[in-house]
């Protein structure tokens, strides 16, 4: 199975798991009087940008003062729409950058390990090196000793037999 129809479905999930919450907001908005003044600031901020951008884009000389503000209920309405949109929206976006970093942490502790492994293989390397140094340099002598014994095994034998 590819990875983008997965990618579509969890992100589809997450938004579905994403909307009670936002609903909760919306509800809490009409009856929180911390949740009301939140959402009406919201409210207030996004219509005041709204209208003073709308304006700029029709080419329109407007000021900002000159913006009639919303009324209560309209601006706590405006409010709990634009926070619950934004837990709808930030939800999967937090998670995907959540994962991302987690992916990446995961990988760069991947890429120690076997940064660690090859350094263990070099040591292994160099050690295994200088013992085969070690054993070719007992070797010679060996060999030095042995011919050194067969030379006087031969002068032995000459000695005897002349």
């Amino acid at each position: 199975m590819p990875a983008f129809p997965l990618f579509k479905l969890v992100g589809t999930l997450v938004k579905i798991g994403a909307k009670p919450l936002a609903n909760r907001v919306k509800i809490s908005a009409k009856n929180s009087p911390k949740v009301q003044a939140i959402a009406r600031w919201s409210g207030q901020t996004y219509h005041r940008w709204d209208v003073y951008y709308r304006t700029k884009l029709i080419g329109v000389k407007s000021d900002a003062a000159n913006i009639k503000p919303l009324t209560d209920e309209m601006a706590v309405e405006e409010g709990a729409n634009i926070i619950s949109e934004s837990i709808i929206y930030l939800t999967p976006l937090i998670i995907f950058f959540a994962d991302y970093y987690y992916t990446k942490a995961k990988t760069r502790n991947k890429e120690e390990d076997q940064v660690q492994y090859l350094k263990s293989l070099e040591r292994r390397i160099q050690e295994m090196e200088l013992k085969e140094e070690q054993h070719f340099a007992q070797y010679r002598e060996l060999q030095r000793f042995c011919s050194a014994m067969f030379q006087d095994c031969e002068k032995m034998v000459k000695e005897k037999t002349i």
